[in-house]
């Protein structure tokens, strides 16, 4: 019966320890936000008159220090070439004081860089090294990508706080450990 005891209480003292273990240990926690952006872009003087206005969102989820994921993007370019499709692409330029977002054309490869100023606020206006350029032919216009005339950005922030599972998790141990302790203690009949 002494030997039940021992191993109960050290399965207990290890069950306990890795609770606290597990609430004190750093959560990968995801962030979603809505980015909503306006922007003018206008030629960059090898494309008299070339201009795109960009509308629309997307959604930016950030796990920190794992992973940046660009979801449903609805963007729209209107002007020399119109485009309603987007997909988001890595950035093949990188940028020490703003986050860039880039986007190809579906149908054109035309590539939209969106740049954000660091830190990101919730609104503000878009950074000068955004630009739009046309894809080679035969699907657009060649040239110098457009370059940006003004541009604004809202966000929206999408996550909404979860309970602390870390808590749920002590308090079951803890239950636990006073049943297990209860028992050791009660008089052997």
């Amino acid at each position: 019966m002494n030997l039940i005891k021992k191993v109960l209480t050290t399965l207990g003292g290890i069950f306990l320890a890795a609770l606290l273990i597990a609430a004190l240990a750093p959560r990968a926690s995801a962030d979603s936000d809505l980015f909503t952006v306006s922007a003018t872009f206008v030629n960059a003087g090898l494309c008299p008159g070339c201009t795109e206005d960009v509308t629309g969102s997307f959604v930016v989820t950030v796990v920190p220090h794992v992973s940046v994921s660009v979801t449903d993007i609805a963007l729209s370019a209107t002007g020399t070439l119109d485009e309603n499709d987007w997909t988001s692409t890595p950035c093949s330029i990188l940028f020490v004081n703003a986050s860039p977002f880039c986007f190809d054309a579906t149908a054109t490869g035309d590539e939209l860089l969106l740049v954000f100023p660091s830190p990101i606020g919730s609104s503000g206006s878009l950074g000068g090294a955004s630009s739009y350029a046309f894809a080679p032919p035969p699907h657009g216009l060649a040239g110098p990508p457009l370059k940006l005339s003004s541009g604004t950005y809202s966000i929206e922030s999408l996550t909404a706080p979860t309970p602390e599972p870390s808590t749920i998790l002590l308090l079951i141990g803890g239950i636990a450990s006073l049943v297990v302790a209860a028992q050791i203690k009660q008089p052997a009949s």
